[in-house]
């Protein structure tokens, strides 16, 4: 099983591509040399208690390398990492990189944080990869926006459809300005709208550059353009496995993916709150004044098509992770515009994972969400 991490804040992120290997003996070991030295870790989420251990395998041409090795931090201190355990006590972002003779590796990145690592949630089906396939439904709307409540009335029914929400995640961009008047509970996102060129209102789905204007007034469409997604990508849907954390206000999310099909990946996450209260212009029902699936931040990558984990094997699986401090994202431009702080029960997830389709184009492969302190197994059909 391969395991990838992303680590995720406002303003880091590091993302490292990480293989299990065995600790078989090769023909290298023990000599020097200037060949290809590569590094890898078996995490790159540790809790920084000084006993969690992320444990670095070092090869030379294929070969794990045991002796002579020596280990460096980002600045070119030499580190003192006994066996390739590597632990801390202190939390935050740390690079290691070795040198075995004239080879010298990349870095691997390892976060630390203050709260335990959630546990990967137990798979109901392993021998399984018939997963249910779900649409990502991203609504560009806001406040200030006087055509938004028409598409608003059109999206309301189905959402509200047991059978239509089971086939979705819907996400709201809100990105239509911001002013005293009507304050948007989360314009954060404009850049997500700049960058995909969305126009207000309209509907998106599986981030395929179609904007669905047409369907923003009329329910039957949108319900048949579901459909057709959904079953487009039935068969070959990867699954997506969450945990998700909240303490000492950072949430941890370890999302596992499996995929359904061998192909190159991506994954992005969405951090989402439910019942914000704003006055919408133009509204016809009170309802209107309370915004649900807001965005409240965006990790990515800035084209939004998600970070690269890389070649899946149909089967396998891969785990990775989400970290956000909540007093970063709510700091500023929040306080500027006096929102008020995160209500944890609102608080939600959204992740999506990506992969070329038959034009070469990444589009969204599945998408799942779950409510904060919870988890979500593999969702099989």
């Amino acid at each position: 099983m391969k395991n990838i991490f992303k680590l995720a804040s406002l303003l880091t992120a590091a993302v490292m591509l990480v293989a299990c290997r065995g600790n078989n003996d090769g023909p290298n070991q023990g000599q020097t040399g200037s060949g290809k030295l590569e590094i890898t870790t078996d995490k790159t989420l540790i809790q920084s208690n000084g006993s969690d251990i992320a444990t670095l395998t070092v090869t030379l041409d294929g070969a794990v390398v045991k002796e002579g090795l020596e280990f460096f931090d980002a600045k070119n201190n030499p580190l003192d990492i006994a066996d390739g355990k590597f632990s801390v006590t202190t939390p935050g972002e740390y690079q290691v990189w070795a040198t075995y003779g004239t080879a010298y590796s990349d870095k691997v990145t390892i976060r630390a944080i203050t709260i335990p690592v959630p546990a990967t949630p137990s798979d109901p089906k392993p021998a399984s990869t018939d997963f249910k396939a779900k649409v990502l439904l991203t609504q560009f709307t806001g406040t200030a926006c006087g055509y938004c409540p028409g598409m608003m009335l059109k999206l309301h029914p189905v959402l509200e459809d047991p059978a239509m929400a089971d086939k979705l995640v819907w996400v709201a961009s809100h990105s239509y300005g911001w002013n005293a008047s009507y304050p948007d509970p989360a314009s954060i996102s404009s850049d997500f709208c700049d960058v995909l060129g969305a126009q207000h209102p309209s509907l998106n789905l599986d981030l395929k550059l179609k904007f669905l204007n047409t369907a923003a007034n009329n329910t039957e469409a949108l319900r048949g353009y579901i459909n057709e997604y959904c079953e487009a990508k039935k068969d070959v849907a990867s699954g997506i496995a969450v945990n998700v954390k909240l303490a000492d206000d950072v949430v941890v999310a370890k999302v596992t993916i499996k995929a359904a099909e061998t192909a190159e990946y991506r994954v992005g996450g969405f951090l989402l709150e439910d019942g914000l209260k704003a006055t919408q212009i133009s509204a016809s029902e009170t309802w209107m004044n309370t915004h649900n699936a807001c965005i409240r931040h965006i990790d990515a990558t800035n084209n939004y098509r998600g970070h690269k984990i890389g070649k899946i094997n149909k089967g396998e699986t891969v785990d990775y992770a989400f970290v956000w401090d909540l007093n970063k994202i709510w700091k500023q431009p929040l306080a500027e515009k006096k929102w008020k702080e995160w209500v944890e029960e609102n608080l939600r997830v959204a992740f999506f994972v990506t992969c070329p389709d038959a034009d070469g184009n990444y589009s969204v492969n599945n998408a799942v969400e779950c409510a904060v302190n919870s988890q979500l197994k593999f969702e099989y059909k």
